[in-house]
């Protein structure tokens, strides 16, 4: 298959999910940012000049916004390897697929912040930092549960 650009962000767990699955597919690709003037001037006006993580070109010039509708557009054309045959698997799929990418959004796209009060106490602002001083807590809390290789 012909040489596919992919617009994206190595910090973007969006991003990821669609390198994943190039990689996954064996289709050959190079990565880059949506930072050039060809970006600019070539690719936003055919994504309907609308920027978006991850966007592909493909080599016949189309552009494709969003990934999980450039999985969609590949496994059309590969005849869905990837995606499951039997109907509850399918819909567990979705549903992870779901949880997956909007769930995990709540999570990832929002910045740890801190505030201090007048006391130099910490108060914490941030349901993301919040969850990461939680998570960071109950695996210290179950630390002697771990196997040791």
């Amino acid at each position: 298959m012909s040489q596919i650009t992919l617009y994206g962000s190595s910090l973007s767990l969006y991003t990821g999910r669609v390198r994943s699955y190039l990689i996954k597919a064996g289709l050959s690709y190079k990565e880059t940012t949506p930072t050039t003037e060809y970006f600019r001037q070539q690719v936003l006006p055919k994504a309907g000049d609308r920027q978006s993580l991850p966007t592909i070109e493909t080599a016949e010039g189309d552009v494709i916004r969003d990934g999980a509708a450039i999985i969609d557009h590949y496994e059309s054309i590969n005849g869905h390897r990837f995606s499951p045959k039997a109907p509850r698997q399918k819909i567990l799929s979705l549903l992870f697929d779901v949880i997956g990418s909007e769930g995990t959004d709540k999570l990832t796209h929002t910045r740890g912040l801190e505030l201090q009060n007048s006391c130099g106490d910490t108060i914490i602002t941030d349901r993301r930092l919040h969850f990461e001083r939680n998570l960071m807590q109950k695996e210290a809390e179950y630390s002697h549960f771990r196997v040791s290789k």
